[in-house]
């Protein structure tokens, strides 16, 4: 039977330009996601009761990476995602001596944490811990609703600026952004990701591969043909973007329409999700109003 790792070998041998992957492929990528997010959401974080069994947390956490055949350069700093503030300074005081090396993390964890129960600590420093359990997943929610995803067709540069500028406005840490990767990407970029992974241990990282492979990429030639889209009133001409990115995220408000329902909802928020995609589209105010006024239901709509 093939293992996850297999399988993912199997549907990366589609490289970009080979033409679009089946929907079998996409299907099995997200269930191996799915499958590996489940798995790491499982471990527990390292809490006092935890650091007292650190052999045992430490053997279940290494057995869930064998059983995931998880990426050797991205298991410490996996592991990192369970700390509180405490341990994420002690980590930061020793990284350069770990070195990434993750027999010489499990070592010096352990060491420290037997240091540490020799010596009492304040319990004033316990109390700044770090998002539960659930952080990865409300990242991954946050990517869904406030960002531009890449799926390898359009201008690389120009959504890599704006979705560095969108790391700003939400407040993302460093941290954050390199784990908001994998949901940033989708088709065959996601692709070209799970094949460079073992060389991508940060967002620098990430950045210059990324560029490197698609920056090259020229839009395709724009025509006049307008395209008609199911909302009435409403007709965007490809002549209406300089790009073929814009483009993109003018179709994706149109397929993926948000509509707000009165009180209920969030006013502010729906607004500047809209307003985000209506200046990466470039749509003028007679285009947004238009939009706006047949996306009101509920209360709203009377």
């Amino acid at each position: 039977m093939p293992t996850s790792q297999s399988t993912l070998e199997s549907v990366e041998e589609k490289k970009p330009g080979d033409g679009m992957f089946s929907s079998d492929s996409k299907s099995t990528l997200h269930s191996l996601r799915e499958q590996e997010k489940i798995a790491l959401q499982s471990i527990n974080k390292l809490t006092e009761d935890e650091m007292t069994q650190i052999d045992q947390w430490l053997f279940i956490l290494h057995n869930t990476y064998e059983n995931l055949e998880y990426p050797s350069s991205l298991r410490v700093f996996q592991a990192t995602t369970y700390f509180n503030d405490e341990q994420q300074l002690w980590y930061e005081q020793t990284k350069a001596e770990i070195n990434n090396d993750w027999s010489h993390f499990c070592d010096r964890l352990k060491r420290h944490i037997q240091d540490r129960q020799k010596t009492p600590i304040n319990s004033s420093s316990m109390n700044h811990s770090l998002p539960d359990i659930n952080e990865i997943t409300s990242l991954e929610n946050l990517i869904d609703t406030k960002f531009i995803k890449y799926s390898g067709i359009g201008d690389a540069k120009a959504w890599l600026l704006q979705t560095m500028n969108q790391f700003k406005q939400h407040g993302l840490r460093r941290i954050e952004q390199f784990q908001s990767i994998p949901f940033l990407l989708i088709d065959e970029a996601y692709l070209w990701y799970v094949g460079h992974i073992d060389l991508i241990t940060n967002f620098e990282s990430f950045s210059k591969l990324f560029l490197q492979q698609y920056s090259s990429t020229s839009p395709p030639a724009q025509n006049n043909i307008p395209i008609e889209v199911d909302v009435p009133s409403i007709s965007i001409s490809s002549s209406l973007s300089t790009s073929h990115l814009q483009q993109t995220i003018a179709d994706e408000i149109i397929k993926k329409p948000t509509y707000f329902r009165g009180s209920k909802d969030d006013v502010h928020e729906w607004l500047e999700k809209l307003e985000q995609r209506f200046q990466m589209a470039k749509w003028n105010d007679e285009q947004k109003l238009q939009y706006i006024s047949i996306h009101l239901q509920g209360d709203a709509y009377r």
